[in-house]
């Protein structure tokens, strides 16, 4: 399953001007959203202006609801200041398969400005499932299952004397050469037997992902 970066934009129009009243500070900020993920954004912001001074603010307001900007919205203020005028903010805690309306804006001297609102939409967590099928004349386990959301670029198993399985596990095993995944996130494998001692009866396959991330199934256990 391909996973596409949604690409959309804000510009702030709006003028800041200093205390005398004649020199415009910033000309348009505009906004990118370069990764949606699930729980989190990263967006990519750009200044046009003839300075920054230290006491001007800037960010991204952003809400579920549209009737939220710019008064309710969540405010993240930049905090890297660039000499190239780029910034990145990332936008955590979302939920996943929402849209998100979000906007620029900035402050200075009293004065906020703000600009064009624009959407983006979370996208769908990947999920693992699967089943086991022990095949005790060749002392194989066989597993079929599927995921849904990120591509993943590689398979394997773990296996921990518990039944929390995570990136600290007893043991992570990638069989790439003994599985099979297809254009439609169903995938099958199979793993021997003397892989499982009785100290380790619990196991889960995984996925690893574009982002080289590990995402974990359901937790079984065996007992051979």
């Amino acid at each position: 399953m391909k996973h596409y970066l949604l690409t959309v934009y804000s510009i702030l129009m709006a003028v800041l001007v200093s205390c005398n009243k004649e020199q415009i500070i910033v000309q348009s900020i505009s906004l990118n959203a370069i990764e949606i993920t699930p729980v989190y954004a990263i967006i990519k912001g750009e200044i046009k202006a003839n300075s920054l001074p230290s006491n001007l603010s800037y960010g991204v307001l952003f809400s579920s609801r549209q009737d939220d900007l710019p008064s309710n919205a969540i405010r993240v203020e930049a905090v890297d200041r660039n000499p190239d005028m780029s910034f990145s903010i990332r936008l955590n805690h979302l939920q996943p398969e929402t849209t998100y309306y979000y906007q620029s804006y900035c402050s200075l001297d009293g004065v906020d400005s703000y600009g064009r609102v624009n959407t983006f939409t979370t996208t769908r967590p990947t999920v693992v499932t699967f089943s086991p099928v022990i095949d005790y004349s060749r002392s194989t386990i066989i597993l079929k299952g599927s995921y849904d959301g990120d591509d993943a670029i590689s398979f394997g198993f773990a296996f921990n004397t518990s039944n929390i399985i995570s990136e600290n596990s007893w043991k992570l095993l990638l069989s790439r050469s003994r599985y099979e995944v297809d254009d439609n996130g169903v995938f099958s494998g199979e793993i021997w037997t003397s892989n499982f001692t009785p100290e380790e009866p619990y196991f889960c396959a995984f996925i690893v992902n574009d982002k080289n991330e590990r995402v974990f199934g359901n937790v079984l256990s065996l007992n051979l």
